[in-house]
């Protein structure tokens, strides 16, 4: 009887150990996805701030640009005096006027939107780093639990052999006197 009970929790201590094998397994691949995720959450964050640098930069230029056509406008309305200036520049600048407005609107816009697909990357990428750390966490605790039953499994496959052991020497004992 105590035999049978000895190879169903060796049966079981070996399908454990597999379970172990397999969450081991997953749980090591969990981890090298966070951690991917991770760097990969890091290059984007790297380019979000380039890219954000960049179109501080272009409206720092803007802003130069605007003060020093105010400073001019300024100074010509104090001085009184006017720049000779040809009809023929006046409708050149004109003209570029429109295309230089729309080129900004739409360095803006691209802007705007490259900044929407990074933030929504990002929020993705948190989620997805959130949900492994949770899918993590659990298969450390499978983990722990598995090695928790295979200890008690090995407790008691030494006390029932321990037992034995101590069974077989009183027997013997017994025979000898």
């Amino acid at each position: 009887r105590e035999q049978k009970k000895f190879i169903r929790q060796m049966e079981d201590s070996e399908g454990a150990g597999q379970r172990l094998e397999g969450l081991n397994t997953h749980f090591l691949e969990a981890k090298e996805k966070v951690n991917s995720l991770k760097k990969q959450f890091a290059e984007e964050d790297k380019a979000l701030k380039s890219q954000h640098q960049e179109v501080q930069i272009m409206r720092e230029r803007n802003r130069k640009i605007m003060e020093y056509i105010h400073e001019k406008k300024r100074v010509e309305e104090e001085t009184g005096e006017k720049q000779a200036v040809t009809q023929e520049d006046i409708d050149l600048l004109e003209q570029r006027i429109p295309k230089i407005e729309q080129e900004k609107k739409d360095a803006d816009k691209q802007w705007r939107n490259r900044l929407q697909l990074q933030e929504d990357r990002i929020v993705r990428m948190q989620h997805e780093t959130k949900q492994l750390e949770l899918k993590f966490k659990e298969k450390e605790n499978e983990y722990r639990m598995i090695n928790l039953k295979i200890k008690e499994l090995k407790r008691t496959i030494q006390g029932s052999y321990v037992h034995k052991a101590g069974n077989n020497s009183r027997e013997s004992r017994k025979k000898s006197a």
